[in-house]
């Protein structure tokens, strides 16, 4: 039994007529009758009685009902279906950290949705960059936007663009310690990290990317740096730092957050209280990247996505 036995009897028990039904189905009387004819010697009932006028038997009645949903879920499915070949509806989930998301999602999501409007996409916050990649690794998420691992493995990675790392440091540290001449001089020429060597810093810990490449840049430059305070947020790092409790390094990403009044608006810490500054290194940070499990087929939301995020994000 298939779609096109449904379809007939279901056509004629609503005509109860075969010449009406064939003409509507655009095929022979004879083919209509035969079809039906093996039809109930399947199921081992009539299905109609043949009588004038024809109608349909008990059995009939029942089978008609539930043919005639069949036939409407399959077409829903049908339609379904096209709407996500033709990209008009379906998924998306993506793991990315609470921070890098404030700032991140907000310049991709709005274009995304003005291209994909039926598109429905679920965010997954880590607190931490490692939550976000056990939630890829478990299949949690669709994508991740993380850095690139160093070691692939079973991920795949499309690489964004690098971060670049900038000296935050409170007005009254820097004041006090250097000239306006020479802040004036280091805002031109990006000084190295050990130019601050007798600092007081607030780090991330090393577990974190960022953590990990504040300590490569003091072992570049040669030094132990004072650590005050170690968090685990970026966030708690820049309200400390602005406090006026020590400087720290932050990505470049997370610059809007310091810049532009919509991403950070805190009602007893003042931004203008501090300096960034952009630090000289020979290290390289590795790329943000948008990652998903090698191997696993990419819906069209996913690659639009990816297309989208490269269009934003690589200059």
């Amino acid at each position: 039994m298939n779609s096109t036995n449904l379809e007939y009897f279901v056509t004629l028990a609503e005509e109860l007529n075969f010449t009406q039904a064939a003409r509507k189905l655009y095929i022979s009387q004879q083919a209509l009758s035969k079809m039906i004819s093996k039809l109930e010697e399947k199921l081992g009932i009539a299905l109609f009685d043949r009588s004038t006028p024809l109608r349909l038997t008990t059995a009939g009645q029942v089978f008609y009902q539930s043919a005639k949903k069949i036939l409407i879920n399959m077409d829903e499915c049908t339609r379904r279906l096209q709407e996500i070949k033709d990209f008009t509806r379906g998924n998306l989930s993506i793991g990315i950290s609470v921070t890098r998301g404030t700032v991140l999602l907000p310049q991709i999501l709005p274009k995304f949705h003005r291209l994909y409007p039926n598109i429905h996409i679920s965010i997954f916050e880590g607190q931490m960059t490692t939550d976000v990649d056990q939630a890829l690794n478990d299949s949690m998420v669709d994508l991740s936007i993380t850095h690139a691992p160093v070691i692939p493995n079973h991920i795949v990675s499309v690489p964004l663009y690098k971060e670049t790392y900038m000296l935050v440091v409170p007005n009254d540290l820097l004041y006090n310690a250097f000239s306006k001449e020479e802040i004036k001089d280091m805002l031109i020429h990006p000084p190295s990290i050990g130019l601050f060597r007798d600092f007081p810093f607030i780090a991330q810990e090393t577990t974190t990317v960022g953590g990990e490449f504040f300590f490569d840049l003091c072992n570049e430059a040669d030094f132990v740096p004072n650590i005050l305070y170690t968090v685990q947020n970026i966030l708690t790092e820049l309200n400390l730092c602005i406090s006026g409790a020590g400087a720290c390094t932050i990505a470049s990403t997370f610059l809007p957050m310091l810049t532009e009044y919509e991403y950070y608006n805190h009602p007893y810490l003042n931004i203008a209280s501090v300096t960034c500054i952009k630090l000289q290194t020979n290290l390289e940070s590795r790329p943000l990247a948008i990652n998903y499990i090698r191997g696993k087929i990419l819906t069209d939301a996913s690659k639009s996505f990816i297309e989208l995020a490269k269009e934003c994000f690589i200059k």
